[in-house]
Order: structure tokens, then C-alpha cells, then sequence
């Protein structure tokens, strides 16, 4: 458990060092991985556009669990699985 708090502070970090090199703007404006719609998107996404992106976000995300964690004989969704890995 210490390892992993150790994990997500060196994690956090990190990504403030990043986000700090950019133009978007400090930690305190951007945040640290945070999303969100409309207002809260950097791109304008209204919340059905967020909505499509979570259900196909979640599909790649459950489905390469499922592949990785299933045994030989039974992952014969191997290749989209590792397309889906690709493409996230």
C-alpha cells in the first residue's frame, strides 16, 4: 500500500511538470488528468459527445481485461484486443 501512495505522488508529480511546460496553463488551471463537458472541455464536447467517449473508452478498456485475463483456449478476441490497446 505504501508503494502505491509512493506511486501516485511521483505520478502526480510528474504530470504537474508536464502540464507545467505546456501553454495550456498551470496545475491550478488545467488539473491533473481531470475531464469534462461542455465548459469543462477543451475541445467543446457536449455531454453526448462525453457519453460516446466513455462507452467506447470502457468497451476497449473491460474487453482488453477480458482478453488478457482469459485462457487460451477461450481468447479468440485476441486481435481486437490488442487493435483496441493500440488505439487508447
Amino acid at each position: 500500500m505504501t508503494a502505491q501512495i509512493l506511486g501516485g505522488l511521483a505520478g502526480a508529480g510528474i504530470l504537474a511538470l508536464i502540464i507545467n511546460c505546456t501553454v495550456l496553463g498551470t496545475v491550478t488551471e488545467v488539473g491533473l488528468g481531470t475531464n469534462g463537458y461542455g465548459q469543462a472541455s477543451y475541445v467543446g464536447l457536449d455531454m453526448t459527445g462525453a457519453l460516446i467517449v466513455e462507452v467506447i473508452l470502457t468497451f476497449v478498456f473491460v474487453l482488453t481485461i477480458l482478453g488478457v485475463t482469459a485462457k487460451a483456449k477461450t481468447s479468440t478476441a485476441a486481435g481486437l484486443v490488442k487493435w483496441g490497446r493500440s488505439k487508447v
